[in-house]
C-alpha cells in the first residue's frame, strides 16, 4: 500500500553561510507500517548558491520534544544529496535504517527540506516536493 503526501510548494531563502536550515513540509505521521520513502524534489527557480535535500525528524513521543533533522544518508539511498540545478531529481529512501532517521525507534515522524547556501552570500529558490510512503 501506498500513502501519497500533499505536494508542497515553497520559496526557501537561505542564510548567508553554509549551515542548513530545515522547513518540515508534512504533518507529523506515526511510523509504524511505514517501510520506504520516495518521490520528486523539483527546483524551479534559483538565485545565488542556493542547494536543498531531502530531510526527515523524529519525536519518540511528543511532538513538543523533537530530534534534530537528519538528512537520509545511507549509502542504499537514492537521491538524497544536495540539489543545486534546476530540474526535477528522484528521492528514494528506508526510513527505518540508522543513517535514515531510523524511524523504527521511535513514534512520529515528519518529512522536510534542509537548504542553505554554498557560501557566505544569501540565495533563494522555489522549490516542490512531492513524495510517498510505502506501508
Amino acid at each position: 500500500m501506498q500513502q501519497i503526501l500533499q505536494e508542497v510548494r515553497i520559496q526557501l531563502v537561505s542564510a548567508a553561510g553554509t549551515t542548513d536550515l530545515w522547513q518540515d513540509t508534512s504533518p507529523w505521521m506515526p511510523t509504524l507500517g511505514v517501510a520506504m520513502v520516495r518521490g520528486t524534489l523539483t527546483l524551479c527557480d534559483k538565485l545565488g548558491n542556493f542547494r536543498f535535500r531531502i530531510g526527515i525528524q523524529t519525536t519518540p513521543a511528543d511532538i513538543e520534544i523533537v530530534d534534530v533533522a537528519v538528512n537520509p544518508s545511507d549509502a542504499t539511498n537514492t537521491g538524497t544529496g544536495y540539489i543545486t540545478a534546476l530540474g526535477r531529481n528522484f528521492f528514494n529512501f528506508d526510513p527505518t535504517r540508522a543513517g535514515n532517521g531510523n524511524i523504527s525507534t521511535k513514534g512520529y515522524f515528519r518529512l522536510g527540506l534542509l537548504y542553505s547556501s554554498t557560501d557566505a552570500t544569501v540565495g533563494r529558490g522555489d522549490v516542490i516536493l512531492k513524495a510517498a510512503l510505502d506501508m
